[in-house]
């Protein structure tokens, strides 16, 4: 069966949010409005229509028609959602496809879900600039699957896999000429600008067909994706894919196809080359740069930008060796050089997440000179990497319970809403966006004593979530060892709130920010 493969971008989004979304081609503009309904999680709720702009014609619910006569004849069509601030679409046609799976895919994305009712993208604009934005993480392994279960327009209409052979030419023939050119990137193929896609098939087969590159892919990758990339190599096929996953799974994107039913193959020469290469002194030096990955990872998370020096002390504390920090910092280089979680800058190992607008500068500023937190055993100090986060304690079992039972919400919001909290105590931020950030999961006190109860309840976690600008310590840690230095209290700014059932206009907010309830929290 005929498809069509259609890149659906929302206008003026910067950057740009778009997703590439394959549909059967004898569908209609009706039943493409619900495809890209469901691809942006949006509810179909407002009017809309669809225009042909070179013919000047538009489309809407009462003038539906087959999609196939009009975007065989253009390269893009218009999509507008709403009526007041609506939300604009370049829908692009970018090649037809062969359909062998009878219904809508999103192949690739970028940007998260946006609040249908914000106000269109000029609307979501001002909230993001406000910190109440509300997008939602893109699940691709989610939205598939309900596209699949929901608008699957040809139920029953008894469509094959495909069962052709695999193999790594293929793969790379089919694929998009955009895919080629991220595949070229990830894996640093050098002045592939230029070439025609025959070209670039041929220099990215040689590139991942070569054994010295698929030894560096093999070893730094990471635990879960190397265990996924062996099974299956042992298996053949493996089962439905988590999209996710595999797209930030350097060795998965580089390696494996992904079928049109969303399952992974490993072409057959990657396979003989795989059993060449994994020998057990090979299994050996990849444990190695693991066990260094969740060393990284966890200093990112506890301290953000960690000096070699101390990532070299603690290695050799936890382990029994006696690395150089020269070695330490080589080390580090090659995990940076092959997709790590870490940059090396002046001497030290930097998150990467910090990068962005020099982030770890400003961090830097704010840590001052105050001390490392340095757990007393390994495995305490491995678990940060691990989970990169902590599990609820008491208090974090508190809060979720108090959402739960006292502010009527489900179970998966009160947890979500945690780590949210965790997140942004972790990040230095302040109560007042920890309270704000209770609306994104549709968690609201109804009233001033349920205020008072969430408020704290977060000072409690607060106290006890490890922070990044205390490099690792807790607020209340801070406050201890504040004290054994003699000096003055305030690690856990802003301070405890006291305990109150009625709250008025004129007094301090109880999420700590300094200002009036009613100039807060009580607006």
């Amino acid at each position: 069966m005929q498809g069509y493969q259609l890149k659906i971008i929302i206008k003026n989004s910067k950057p740009p949010i778009w997703r590439r979304t394959a549909v059967p081609g004898d569908i209609t503009f009706g039943q493409l409005h619900r495809v890209i309904q469901a691809v942006y999680g949006w509810k179909d709720s407002k009017p809309y229509i669809f225009e042909i702009p070179q013919k000047k014609i538009k489309i809407g619910p009462a003038e539906d028609q087959a999609i196939a006569p009009w975007l065989q004849n253009h390269k893009w069509i218009r999509y507008t959602y709403g009526s007041e601030n609506p939300w604009e679409h370049r829908v692009e046609i970018e090649k037809e496809v062969d359909d062998a799976w009878g219904y809508p895919r999103v192949e690739k994305y970028k940007g998260a879900n946006l609040p249908e009712d914000c106000g269109g993208i000029a609307g979501y604009y001002e909230l993001q600039e406000k910190g109440m934005a509300g997008e939602e993480e893109y699940s691709l392994e989610t939205i598939n699957q309900y596209l699949a279960e929901h608008l699957d327009f040809h139920k029953n209409s008894g469509t094959s896999e495909d069962t052709g052979e695999y193999t790594m030419e293929r793969w790379l023939m089919e694929a998009h000429p955009e895919e080629l050119e991220e595949l070229a990137e990830l894996n640093h193929l050098a002045s592939y600008k230029n070439l025609t896609k025959e070209e670039l098939t041929v220099r990215l087969k040689e590139l991942l067909l070569n054994e010295a590159h698929m030894s560096q892919l093999l070893l730094y990758a990471g635990a879960d994706e190397y265990r996924v990339f062996l099974e299956l190599t042992a298996g053949g096929r493996g089962g439905r894919a988590d999209l996710n996953f595999v797209y930030r799974s350097r060795l998965l994107r580089s390696c494996c196809i992904l079928t049109r039913d969303t399952t992974l193959v490993v072409p057959e020469e990657v396979k003989a080359l795989c059993r060449k290469i994994i020998t057990p002194e090979f299994e050996a030096e990849h444990e190695e740069i693991e066990t260094l990955r969740k060393y990284c990872s966890s200093a990112c998370y506890l301290y953000g930008v960690t000096p070699v020096s101390l990532l070299t002390k603690l290695y050799n504390q936890y382990e029994g060796t006696r690395l150089t920090e020269e070695i330490m910092e080589n080390r580090c280089r090659e995990l940076m050089n092959n997709g790590g979680p870490v940059t090396v800058i002046n001497d030290s190992i930097v998150a990467n997440e910090l990068l962005e607008q020099d982030a770890y500068r400003m961090l830097l500023l704010l840590q001052g000179t105050k001390p490392y937190y340095i757990p007393p055993v390994r495995g305490l100090f491995l678990q940060y990497g691990v989970l990169y986060g902590e599990a609820p304690d008491q208090n974090g079992l508190e809060l979720i319970r108090y959402v739960r039972e006292d502010l009527d919400a489900g179970q998966a919001q009160a947890n979500s809403y945690f780590y949210e909290a965790q997140a942004l105590i972790h990040k230095n931020y302040e109560m007042e966006d920890l309270i704000a950030a209770a609306a994104k999961y549709n968690i609201t006190p109804g009233t001033k004593e349920q205020l008072a109860g969430l408020s704290e309840r977060l000072r409690s976690v607060w106290n006890h979530t490890r922070r990044l600008g205390d490099r690792g310590y807790t607020p209340l840690e801070r406050e201890i060892l504040q004290k054994k230095a003699g000096l003055s209290s305030g690690a856990g700014k802003p301070g405890p709130v006291q305990k109150c059932q009625k709250i008025y206009p004129n007094d301090p907010c109880p999420c700590g920010s300094g200002r009036k309830y009613k100039k807060c929290c009580g607006r």
